[in-house]
């Protein structure tokens, strides 16, 4: 979300891609947003675009079909809900959870990811949500003694990486050197 970089010309998106990721990565950035979403990919983008978020004036809900190796696709969603108040935020993900049944292929392999704004696990958008998208397990940083909020003062859950129930079952450790975190890792 709020995918800014230079005066946002395709070169300085590209650049940024390029110097953050790889000159290989592929991207989709939604136009005319002012605070645009969008989807990084190490695999092919092979479809892509935008939807209304008809809460919002100045961005929308980008979406990606990613090029997985194997038979599955990846349909990958990038958020960005308003901080106004928690039921705005859960119109939206209503909202989405509608635009997503009616455009992506049943059990795809799907995940929204994201700024949710939330204050907290329970607000009406991740009820929402968990109809159809896991949030288990809840990642935690290991500096803080696990703590799972991703706000600046770490006291509210803002960012949420939400898989499909058919791809939550593919979820693995992530590794980094000699450390291992079986329910992910907040950095």
């Amino acid at each position: 979300q709020e995918f800014n970089y230079g005066n946002n010309s395709a070169t300085d998106i590209r650049s940024f891609v390029d110097s953050a990721f790889d000159s290989s990565f592929s991207y989709y950035r939604e136009g005319g947003a002012q605070i645009p979403n969008g989807v990084i990919s190490r695999w092919p983008i092979i479809a892509a675009g935008s939807w209304d978020d008809s809460q919002s004036p100045n961005r929308g809900f980008a979406w990606a079909q990613i090029d997985l190796p194997g038979s599955n696709d990846l349909y990958a969603v990038s958020v960005h809900l308003l901080t106004s108040d928690s039921a705005t935020r859960g119109q939206e993900a209503v909202e989405l959870k509608a635009i997503i049944a009616t455009n992506f292929p049943a059990n795809a392999w799907i995940v929204v990811a994201g700024d949710m704004n939330t204050d907290s696990r329970t607000e009406p958008a991740i009820n929402a949500f968990t109809t159809f998208l896991s949030d288990h397990p809840i990642p935690a940083d290991q500096v803080s003694g696990g703590n799972p909020d991703t706000n600046m003062n770490r006291n509210k859950p803002y960012d949420y990486v939400l898989p499909s129930f058919s791809l939550a079952t593919r979820l693995t450790n992530v590794i980094i050197g000699a450390y291992s975190f079986p329910n992910g890792l907040v950095f």
